[in-house]
């Protein structure tokens, strides 16, 4: 019953953070392109995850040291996580679906027990470097995939459902 009760919570929890980036990024990315877009979505990104820093040992006992260092990795990951997602996003047609599964695989990559915390952050950034050339590749060679106005070009309208008449 317990694991039921996390495994919801958690989809509800990755349903409304990737909502939130269906709504946000989507407006920022087509008003200011897919990287800008993205980059600015990591402020409120890092923002809200910014108490992870006294996870560990609560408020009082964590170091200030730690907390900076905390942080510093957090804003800097956010920015690249956010761009990866911005991406994802895109070359999707605006599947919210895989915006929940990149992000639910990072949280679950962080928290594997034969890894340490901060060994899924290289593996993001160049997965992140991978996606990006390969975008700007094939946009050279096909006319397709992002110049930074992707959104603009393609119009990713949100999907409603037909009206009963």
């Amino acid at each position: 019953m317990e694991l039921v009760v996390l495994l919801g919570v958690a989809v509800l929890v990755t349903a409304a953070a990737e909502g939130r980036a269906g709504v946000g990024q989507r407006r920022l990315m087509d008003r200011k392109g897919v990287l800008a877009g993205s980059l600015l979505t990591a402020i409120p990104f890092a923002l809200i995850h910014l108490p992870q820093a006294f996870a560990e040992r609560g408020f009082a006992a964590t170091p200030w040291a730690d907390v900076a260092l905390s942080w510093g990795v957090l804003f800097g990951f956010a920015l690249v996580a956010r761009y990866l997602l911005g991406m994802a996003y895109v070359a999707t047609g605006g599947s919210i679906l895989i915006l929940g599964l990149l992000h639910g695989s990072m949280n679950a990559s962080q928290s594997m027990d034969t890894v340490d915390w901060w060994q899924f952050i290289p593996a993001v950034v160049v997965l992140t470097a991978a996606v990006a050339a390969f975008t700007a590749v094939r946009s050279r060679t096909t006319g397709q995939g992002s110049s930074g106005h992707a959104l603009r070009r393609r119009r990713i309208r949100p999907v409603w459902p037909a009206t009963l008449s």
